[in-house]
């Protein structure tokens, strides 16, 4: 919030608190970035992967029925637990590219693997989801 009189303001824990114009601007634009994240997120669907790990929360969509929600809820957990059985590279690997929806290019671009190294990487590290995943324990 600017004042009229050149003062910047930015509300920090429910009170306003005066800052310089240059911090005013970076305060708002990261907020409207994010916000404009958080709203493409909500068009596509896109789910965050810090839910996974420990939420309780299944994927399931409320209009669902008993069953369809049961079997979403442990799918679910299944995969949490293989995700979680996978080496720390291939499941940041696949986060990136499936919760984060990445791509190669830029994760490429990013770390300087070549993107034929990380699509391989990909799809083993899928082989090996896939394989946990339809595993008898």
């Amino acid at each position: 919030m600017s004042g009229g009189d050149g003062k910047f303001f930015v509300r920090v824990t429910g009170e306003l608190v005066e800052v310089t114009e240059e911090v005013y601007r970076a305060y708002y634009s990261m907020a409207r970035h994010e916000l404009t994240l958080t709203e493409k997120d909500a068009r596509h669907g896109l789910m965050s992967y810090d839910v996974l790990p420990d939420s309780g929360d299944t994927l399931a969509h409320a209009s669902d029925d008993v069953e369809t929600q049961t079997v979403t809820k442990l799918t679910n957990e299944r995969l949490r637990a293989c995700l979680a059985r996978l080496a720390d590279d291939e499941r940041e690997l696949l986060r990136a590219l499936y919760f984060e929806e990445r791509s190669i290019a830029e994760l490429s671009r990013e770390t300087g693997v070549a993107t034929r190294t990380l699509g391989y990487r990909r799809d083993k590290a899928l082989e090996r989801l896939r394989k946990l995943m339809n595993a008898r324990e």
